[in-house]
């Protein structure tokens, strides 16, 4: 070099020598709450579950159940067929695929749960014609799971003549009561209704014990579809 400084910049301190990079300082990074990660977040320790937390106040889907058909008068497939043709409404909350594979009730109506609340609240611009608070709705799943969660959310709407059938479609086929085969095409062999259509004072229809686990909320002794249909309100046509 001819007398020239050289534009050379000393080494910072810790760089490890020219040509090296900076060490980068590590700083903790915050836990987010996520959502979709259960226990992200600031969860409750004192619950914990199969290795995991859980979050204060959150409720299980057995104990959401449960609450359920804790305020449902369940009925068991006879009784709601004497509902029905007491003037309760038969709402079917299958899927299309689910009832072209297994089957449907003759005379349901076919609302799916996506838009079941939209279709039988009273103040929705969305409503069926037939929406009403004093509308007796039995509303009826595969298996009598869902359906206690949607008739529960209908009682939520003020629809407080709202219930669900124990055991579901599967439940209805295999009492024997009127069901349409996956074909559509005509109804399955079906015992006689001639009891249904005149309630024995002995023993009604729909009071015995359903599947084990399933008895909440189930019609009581001297309970049948007919006398479920009048007790929840005066006549049975719905209105706005």
């Amino acid at each position: 070099m001819t007398g020239e400084t050289a534009n050379v910049v000393p080494p910072r301190p810790g760089a490890g020598g020219p040509g090296r990079p900076e060490p980068v300082e590590k700083r903790p990074v915050e836990k987010r709450f996520d959502p979709l990660r259960p226990g992200a977040g600031r969860p409750d320790p004192s619950r914990p579950i199969g290795g995991r937390v859980v979050p204060a106040g959150s409720r299980g889907i057995d104990e959401i159940l449960t609450a359920a058909r804790a305020r449902l008068l369940r009925l068991t497939p006879e009784a709601a067929h004497l509902a029905c043709r007491a003037g309760a409404v038969l709402v079917d909350i299958r899927p299309a695929g689910q009832r072209a594979a297994t089957g449907a009730v003759p005379g349901a109506l076919a609302v799916e749960r996506n838009v079941l609340e939209w279709r039988f609240d009273p103040r929705c611009p969305a409503r069926l014609p037939i929406a009403g608070y004093d509308l007796p709705v039995i509303v009826l799943c595969e298996e009598g799971f869902t359906s206690s969660l949607a008739a529960a959310a209908l009682l939520d709407l003020g629809v407080h003549r709202a219930t669900d059938v124990r055991g579901g479609f599967v439940a209805w086929r295999t009492a024997g009561l009127p069901a349409f085969r996956p074909d559509g095409t005509r109804p399955a062999a079906a015992r006689s209704t001639a009891t249904a259509t005149t309630p024995t004072p002995a023993t009604p229809p729909g009071i015995a014990d359903g599947p084990a686990g399933d008895t909440d909320g189930a019609a009581g002794p001297g309970r049948d579809g007919l006398t479920w249909a009048r007790s929840r309100g005066q006549g049975v046509a719905g209105g706005r």
